[in-house]
């Protein structure tokens, strides 16, 4: 038994080690003690961010917020929701939050509760980079198109490309 459990622990050990550069910087692992005060941290997340767009698919509402660099608690959380990239985009890197061309647009899920209405539930984002073309004006290239996998094939990604080419019309 006691092999087995070294065993354990040594597998555990090497898969850390392996994923630690992609994790968020200041990651926990989370024991039972710090994941309830975790939990009841997040109930106090409040969305960021200027409301942009808003549509509907199914029934469900969602709401599109677009970050700028100077938003300190956009910028915080898209340093930890950008790690999410580097598992589900091939060749993924992270943006540089510094450079002022960048755009984050976030999709977030609306819900009512009581009767009050929140935006509650993460769906996903796209990164703009905007630059200057000499020929036409300002351009924009969508860099990181990312919509969690149980949000796949809903109509988001669409609903999203819609709105850059409408923002970029508009530009």
């Amino acid at each position: 038994l006691s092999e087995t459990l070294e065993n354990k622990n040594q597998i555990e050990s090497q898969i850390s080690k392996q994923i630690e550069p992609v994790l968020p910087h200041g990651h926990i692992k989370y024991t039972n003690e710090n994941l309830k005060a975790k939990i009841d941290e997040e109930k106090t997340f409040e969305v960021f961010g200027k409301e942009i767009h808003s549509y509907s698919l199914n029934g469900q509402n969602f709401v599109v917020r677009s970050v700028e660099k100077k938003d300190k608690v956009g910028a915080e959380f898209h340093k930890k929701a950008q790690k999410l990239a580097v598992w589900y985009i091939e060749t993924a890197d992270e943006i540089d939050l510094d450079d002022n061309r960048w755009e984050i647009l976030y999709i977030w899920e609306k819900s009512a509760t009581n009767g009050k209405t929140i935006e509650e539930a993460f769906i996903g984002y796209f990164t703009i980079f905007n630059f200057q073309n000499p020929i036409k004006g300002i351009g924009m290239r969508i860099c990181q198109a990312l919509i969690l996998p149980q949000h796949q094939r809903k109509g988001h990604g669409f609903e999203m490309m819609r709105l850059v080419y409408k923002l970029a019309e508009e530009r």
